[in-house]
C-alpha cells in the first residue's frame, strides 16, 4: 500500500524507521528459536546409504528363497519322444539301446541309412550286447536300470493285444480320442485368436474412417470460412 504523506517529510522518517526496527525484531526472533538442524556430514549419509543397501539386500534375499521354496519342483528327466530325442541322449547323456531280437525295429536298425544307421552305429560302438530276446526282458531293463531305452517291433504290438485283451484297445481308443481332443482344442484356439483379431482391425478401420471423415469435415469447414472472410 502506498501512502501519501503530503510532503511531511517527519512522519515519513519516523514510519521508516519504525519499518526497519520491526524487521531487525522479527529477525532477532527468528534466530532465537530456529530448532537445530540436523547433520549434514559426510559420515552421516554414508552411513543412511549403508543402512537402505543392506535392508534393501536383506529383504530381497528373504524374498528370492521364500519364493524358491514356493515355485521350486522337483527335478524330472526328459522324456525321449523321437528318434532324435533319442539319438542326442546316446551322445549326451550316454543312454544304451536295445532292440527286441527277430522285430522289425531290429532288421530297420541294421539295414537302414539315416538316423537309422547312425543309432545302429552307435550301439555296435559304445556296447558289448543290444539284443533283447523279448519285451518283457526289455521292460524290467529299463524299470530295474538308469540310462536304458528299448524299441521293439510291430508284432510285439500284436502279441500284448492278444496277451492283455480290451484293456490294451480301450487304452489306445483312449489316447486316440485325448489327441484328437487336444487337436480340436488347439483348432478352436486358433479360431478364437483369428476372430479377436478380425474384431480389432474391424474396430481398427472404423476408428480410421472416423477420423478421416471428421478431420475432411474440418477442412471443408475452414475452406468455407476461409472464403467468406476472404469475400
Amino acid at each position: 500500500m502506498r501512502r501519501d504523506y503530503g510532503g511531511d517529510l517527519l512522519t515519513a522518517a519516523f514510519d521508516i524507521a519504525n519499518g526497519f526496527l520491526f524487521k531487525e525484531i522479527c529477525i532477532c526472533f527468528d534466530n532465537n528459536t530456529t530448532g537445530k538442524e540436523p547433520s549434514s556430514s559426510h559420515k552421516a549419509r554414508f552411513f543412511i546409504i549403508i543402512l537402505s543397501i543392506s535392508a534393501t539386500y536383506v529383504i530381497n534375499d528373504m524374498y528370492s528363497a521364500n519364493l524358491t521354496s514356493l515355485l521350486a519342483k522337483p527335478g524330472r528327466e526328459k522324456a525321449i519322444n523321437n528318434l532324435n530325442q533319442l539319438e542326442k541322449a546316446m551322445a549326451t547323456r550316454g543312454y544304451d539301446l536295445y532292440v527286441e531280437r527277430h522285430s522289425s525295429s531290429y532288421s530297420l536298425f541294421e539295414n537302414g541309412t539315416g538316423i537309422y544307421g547312425r543309432l545302429w552305429e552307435m550301439m555296435n560302438r559304445r556296447q558289448s550286447h543290444f539284443l533283447l530276446e523279448s519285451v518283457e526282458e526289455g521292460v524290467k531293463l529299463v524299470r530295474d536300470t538308469t540310462n536304458k531305452a528299448v524299441i521293439a517291433g510291430r508284432e510285439t504290438l500284436f502279441f500284448d493285444i492278444q496277451r492283455f485283451g480290451f484293456i490294451l484297445i480301450a487304452e489306445m481308443i483312449y489316447y486316440k480320442h485325448r489327441k484328437k481332443y487336444k487337436r480340436t482344442r488347439r483348432r478352436n484356439k486358433f479360431v478364437y485368436f483369428k476372430k479377436i483379431k478380425n474384431y480389432i482391425v474391424l474396430k481398427v478401420v472404423v476408428f480410421t474412417s472416423r477420423v478421416k471423415r471428421a478431420y475432411r469435415r474440418a477442412m471443408n469447414e475452414a475452406f468455407i470460412a476461409t472464403l467468406e472472410y476472404l469475400e
